[in-house]
């Protein structure tokens, strides 16, 4: 089936799937972005390019694929820092990241 023929039993190919790209505006996660992909079969999935393209949503036909904790989604440099300690990760987050701040504060 080519484009026309399926156009002509639905009235937008977005409903067989997509991707939407967006950046959070609001708390830790301000300035991240985001992209969430849908497929025709039921898979739903937000993508994080900004740490290292983690999957932070999933869903196949309305049930969860991911276990979602009480921890804030925030940037990947995000420090959680004591003075004279090292930086706390936060889930999901990579330590190249800290290391290239604890690097630039003893500079």
């Amino acid at each position: 089936m080519n484009k026309s023929d399926t156009l002509h039993y639905i009235g937008n190919l977005s409903q067989l799937g997509g991707c939407r790209h967006y950046t959070l505006t609001e708390g830790w996660a301000r300035g991240m972005r985001a992209t969430d992909i849908s497929t025709s079969a039921g898979l739903q999935y937000t993508i994080l390019p900004d740490r290292g393209m983690d999957i932070s949503l999933a869903s196949y036909k309305g049930i969860n694929l991911v276990y979602l904790t009480c921890n804030v989604l925030c940037k990947s440099r995000k420090v959680l820092r004591e003075e004279n300690s090292l930086p706390v990760l936060q889930p999901g987050e990579s330590a190249v990241n800290h290391l290239e701040v604890v690097v630039k504060d003893m500079q």
